[in-house]
């Protein structure tokens, strides 16, 4: 089951809905059924408005006859809040996004590695030495 927390954090957005693997959730969360989109959740990232609804859920609890070692169903029942519509809230989102550095679409792009110089021969015996150095290294058991 997919599960989200009842109440939001203190920036107004709820965290990400989880998947739980309980047969109920735990006391601050709410179950979010799987035919209640989540697209809405996510376009807004948690800043949205819940509506709740708590259900009696009954639940068949096995315990053993005596003496016959029969085993027969008590059955009760256990409160279990839902999810049962989620609307976007924009004001709440539309503040937050103002407040997030603005993205130029112009960030610098890490530098590439430089090209090697030397010859094949020049850069495998290159390589051979750092592999020496390492290894020395790692047998005195300094760190690196």
């Amino acid at each position: 089951m997919n599960i989200v927390k009842k109440q939001p954090c203190d920036l107004g957005c709820y965290p990400a809905i989880q998947t739980w693997r309980g047969e109920f959730p735990p006391e601050d969360y709410a179950v979010w059924p799987e035919e209640l989109d989540t697209a809405t959740f996510y376009e807004y990232n948690g800043f949205v408005n819940l509506t709740f609804e708590e259900r009696e859920v009954e639940v068949g609890q096995e315990t053993e006859k005596v003496p016959a070692n029969d085993i027969a169903q008590i059955a009760c029942s256990v409160t279990v809040c839902y999810v049962t519509a989620c609307e976007g809230n924009v004001e709440a989102w539309e503040a937050w996004k103002a407040t997030l550095p603005e993205d130029d679409g112009e960030q610098e792009p890490d530098e590439p590695e430089p090209a090697p110089t030397g010859d094949l021969e020049e850069r495998v015996t290159n390589v051979e030495q750092d592999v020496a150095d390492l290894t020395a290294a790692i047998e005195r058991g300094l760190s690196l």
